[in-house]
């Protein structure tokens, strides 16, 4: 970790363009963070799969390795949040340390209670099946983590009379002016974004960073994209699409066993094609989730167009965005799918499409995809029932 922070901080002091280095230093910090948690992850898991004698070992080395992921997790946000106030010049302020490591450890403390449940039942049983269910528990986890992360790190505020008044004249024009607005205070943090929250009582948050540093145009691009993902009920949609895309995992994997286990008599043979079958299936689900949420940002994208403004002054809005947030606007199709947005690059690509009318609008439909998983998770349940159920 100090040999992370001494590369970086002095590549940036020897950079001559402060503003572009920032940008690729602070990706690069966020993946060396996120690939050193996952090392430390994984040597912690190896551990406990070698010291692993016997069922009660079990629980109690899974109980130190989750204490141990925790302790590297707050190590990890003490050097990233000393780095990036050196690379972005970041003033924070006390509050924001307190508040990052206390609801980082209480999601850390969620998810891993998560994630130990189908743990605990492998352990106990035997049965590799609960193995299937380790995917959608870490899933479920990983989302509740960074739920209560966001709910908990930056505190809240009602939007005072004499600020943000683009963002009622622009919530009035779409006539939902009654929505709540919040501002999030990111407590010295360089964050600027504006968000869409809430399933049933539907609010606006923005950062105090946004209010701060974006240009009225720009927060008025940003508040119609916002309002598109109101206007289509994302919220509900991508938990749906979500259920769907676990409902599909979990058929596809018990689909495939069964007949496997219809037509395959050795046990060991057996074994081996579970094993193939869960990482098959655990390939495609790490993929569904962030696909849903990137189809509802490009349709909240393509509903900026419709309302009348104009592409250039959108692009102009996400460019600045990407530039104060320091996020590279241009990254790898691989390390894109497993994100819940769409790089800039393919944004502004999809939005010059959509208005030379070279692609069809229903191309981007999470409704689509919706319906088409849903027909999915039908075939793999009756392969299932007739295989798993009534051949058996």
């Amino acid at each position: 970790m100090t040999g992370l922070k001494i590369y970086i901080v002095s590549r940036y002091e020897k950079s001559v363009e402060k503003e572009k280095e920032a940008t690729k230093l602070n990706t690069f910090l966020i993946r060396s963070i996120f690939l050193v948690n996952l090392i430390f992850g994984v040597t912690g898991s190896i551990f406990i799969i070698v010291l692993n004698s016997d069922k009660l070992a079990f629980s109690r080395h899974f109980y130190l390795f989750i204490v141990y992921f925790i302790e590297i997790f707050i190590i990890s946000i003490f050097f990233a949040t000393s780095i990036q106030a050196k690379i972005l010049n970041q003033k924070l302020k006390n509050a924001f340390f307190l508040r990052q490591i206390m609801s980082g450890f209480l999601g850390l403390v969620l998810m891993f209670g998560i994630i130990f449940l189908p743990v605990v039942q492998i352990s106990k049983t035997g049965d590799i099946k609960y193995l299937y269910f380790i995917s959608v528990a870490i899933f479920v986890g990983n989302y509740l983590f960074y739920l209560v992360v966001f709910n908990l790190q930056y505190p809240k505020r009602k939007l005072k009379e004499n600020e943000g008044k683009i963002i009622k004249e622009t919530l009035k024009k779409f006539e939902i002016e009654s929505i709540e607005i919040e501002v999030l205070d990111t407590l010295g943090q360089k964050f600027a974004n504006l968000f869409a929250a809430g399933l049933f009582k539907q609010k606006l948050l923005v950062t105090s960073y946004a209010l701060e540093n974006l240009k009225e145009e720009e927060i008025k691009a940003a508040v119609v994209h916002e309002i598109g993902h109101i206007k289509a009920k994302h919220g509900q949609k991508i938990l749906y699409g979500w259920f769907l895309a676990i409902l599909y995992y979990l058929s596809f994997v018990f689909g495939l066993e069964s007949i496997v286990k219809f037509f395959v008599p050795n046990f060991e043979f057996y074994r081996s094609i579970q094993i193939i079958i869960f990482l098959t299936g655990t390939v495609q689900f790490l993929f569904l989730p962030s696909f849903i949420s990137r189809t509802a940002e490009i349709e909240a994208d393509l509903f900026v167009l419709k309302s009348g403004i104009k592409r250039e002054e959108y692009e102009s809005a996400l460019k600045t965005l990407y530039a104060i947030n320091y996020i590279k606007g241009d990254i790898s199709n691989a390390l894109e799918k497993v994100q819940s947005h769409p790089s800039l690059k393919n944004r502004i690509k999809i939005l010059a499409e959509a208005e030379n009318k070279l692609k069809r609008e229903d191309e981007h439909k999470l409704d689509k995809i919706c319906n088409n998983l849903t027909a999915a998770c039908a075939l793999f349940a009756t392969v299932y029932l007739v295989f798993g159920v009534i051949l058996s």
